[in-house]
């Protein structure tokens, strides 16, 4: 059985993971970043603005039922997300392939709620991130007696469930 990483291990790996340099573009945009599980204990880390015909497209090609676990409502910053959180379970579990991580002998239902905690703190660690960022360039721009700029950096996650 793999190992679980506990939540402060989780935590460092995520904030080695997330940089400040996220797109900002495109925050209205209404996309999902999902979990899905395929077959032989692998799962799949995506984005999509519509993840049940994304997991449905799978299932047409496959020998295997992909069934969708999670999928969890974000804006603006889904492409960081996938490439981070994909990165972030490679490493947790050592086995992964572009966007399927192997998990052997794990319950599914803690793969979905590492993949939630995952997501949730990249959100809190980028939002930190993209703060201290503009918080700095603000104070340039103080400097030199320039107006700061107001960065609306809203990187809402819904994970009230």
């Amino acid at each position: 059985m793999t190992k679980l990483m506990n939540s402060n291990e989780l935590l460092n790996i995520i904030k080695s993971q997330v940089t400040t340099d996220a797109n900002l573009k495109n925050q209205d945009r209404k996309a999902y970043i999902y979990l899905a599980k395929g077959g032989y204990s692998t799962y799949k880390i995506g984005f999509s603005v519509n993840p049940e015909q994304r997991v449905r497209s799978f299932n047409t090609c496959s020998y295997h039922d992909n069934i969708l676990l999670e999928k969890i409502d974000v804006s603006g910053l889904v492409q960081h997300l996938e490439s981070s959180t994909i990165n972030v379970m490679g490493i947790v579990y050592k086995k992964r392939n572009r966007e399927w991580v192997k998990i052997p002998s794990i319950d599914s239902k803690i793969v979905k709620a590492q993949f939630r905690f995952i997501v949730k703190n990249m959100v809190n660690q980028i939002r930190k991130n993209v703060r201290a960022k503009v918080k700095m360039e603000n104070k340039v721009l103080e400097k030199y007696n320039i107006k700061p700029k107001v960065i609306n950096a809203q990187t809402t996650v819904a994970l009230a469930k």
